[in-house]
This record gives C-alpha cells, structure tokens and sequence, in this order.
C-alpha cells in the first residue's frame, strides 16, 4: 500500500505542488493522451494518483513542459 499527499501528487502531475484540481485534470489528459479532461476530478485525482505511484515505482520523474499546461503543442 502506497500513500501520496495531494501535494506530492500536484508535483509529479503538474510540477507545481499547489496545482488547482482543473490544472491537475488538464495534465493528465495531456499526460495520458486523452481527446478531453476526465468526467470528473474524482476520476481525475485517481487517474493523477496512478500516474504518481507508476513514476515513484518505475524512478521516472515527470517534469512537464510549459506547451503542455498551456495546450500549445511544440514541433
């Protein structure tokens, strides 16, 4: 069993441990490939708790660039 705090969750997700729930929602559609957001921000906290429990396992940091939290997407 594996405990994050939200902060720690908010940082490997967005890199900002002080993200708004729509900005964690946003990255991980980013992250994940998805067309839209996730329904919900429940659904979208447990998709962010996997994402932070796979990078904390596998020892992969996630630094997420500036054109993914803006949408721009870079060349």
């Amino acid at each position: 069993v594996a405990s994050y705090s939200p902060a720690t969750v908010k940082q490997a997700v967005t890199g900002h441990g002080r993200a708004t729930k729509e900005q964690v929602q946003h990255l991980v559609a980013v992250r994940l490939g998805l067309v839209g957001s996730p329904a919900s921000t429940d659904v979208a906290d447990a998709l962010a708790l996997a994402i932070t429990h796979l990078d904390a396992t596998a020892g992969v940091p996630y630094e997420p660039q500036i054109s993914q939290m803006t949408g721009i997407r870079s060349l």
